[in-house]
């Protein structure tokens, strides 16, 4: 089927949802709400990709991978409609676009083992120290735990990490020159990477904007946070959050360690 064809399906399966919204609820589901269904399914999605690596337990796991990978198309094929986008346009322009970039920056970019890697061992020699990003997640979470008081670094030239805390009695001793700015970077907390209630906002402004004055009234009292979450979990949303703050913690500690020259990896395999 071309994209076309594909798209004329999920229209006619979606008149038949609105069919059905309008006798439940008196009204269709707005493009607001499909994307709110379509922040959930891409977070059903992500583990259900972890499963497929091996990291995650789900029974039947391709099954259910590939119901979700429909579902998630059919969610994008409905919503290019109803926003006005030519979605096979854009994808044409789009990709080729990309593409061209791509091939600006192969040409710019030396190749590894003529700049002097070696084959075997896996790294280029004109690459950062690699790190997991995995592992500056658990970093993060540890940080996190007790901000202010925990402090996460990172070496600059191993990568390995390194933890000073009054609760961390069973971390290995501190290097003795941990606090050498030019051999450990520190790894910012949740305000510095804009993980805290910047995040909280802009998923408010982008998910749920009905929602936006109380989330805004909570922010405004002590408890926020927790007080949020309530707010969540009264409309069904938290799920949908976790996802959002998950990915969004993500781009940040990538983003955060390119930009302190390291080489940002996912997976053993990597």
């Amino acid at each position: 089927m071309h994209l076309g064809d594909l798209q004329k399906s999920a229209l006619q399966l979606n008149a038949l949802y609105e069919q059905l919204e309008t006798r439940k609820y008196g009204r269709a589901w707005t493009p607001q709400e499909l994307a709110l269904g379509f922040m959930g399914d891409v977070g059903d999605l992500a583990k259900l990709v972890q499963a497929h690596a091996g990291v995650r337990d789900i029974d039947d796991c391709q099954a259910k991978l590939a119901h979700e990978l429909s579902d998630c198309l059919w969610s994008i094929l409905v919503l290019a409609d109803k926003c006005g986008v030519d979605l096979e346009a854009a994808f044409v322009s789009n990709t080729a676009q990309i593409a061209a970039h791509v091939a600006s920056q192969l040409e710019a970019q030396p190749d590894a083992v003529a700049a002097g890697a070696d084959p075997g061992s896996g790294a280029a020699t004109t690459q950062g120290v690699r790190v997991n990003l995995s592992d500056l997640e658990l970093a993060f979470m540890l940080k996190d735990a007790a901000p202010g008081e925990n402090e996460v670094y990172i070496d600059l030239v191993t990568g390995a990490t390194h933890v000073r805390s009054p609760y961390a009695d069973d971390e290995p001793p501190l290097p003795d020159d941990i606090d050498d700015d030019t051999r450990y970077v520190e790894l910012p907390d949740k305000r510095e990477l804009d993980l805290g209630r910047d995040l909280v906002f802009d998923f408010v402004d982008k998910i749920a904007p009905h929602l936006a004055d109380a989330v805004h009234a909570a922010f405004g009292r002590r408890g926020a946070y927790r007080a949020f979450k309530a707010i969540l979990e009264r409309n069904g949303l938290l799920g949908i959050w976790d996802a959002f703050e998950d990915e969004a913690t993500k781009a940040a500690l990538t983003g955060w360690a390119q930009a302190h020259g390291f080489t940002v990896v996912t997976g053993e395999g990597d």
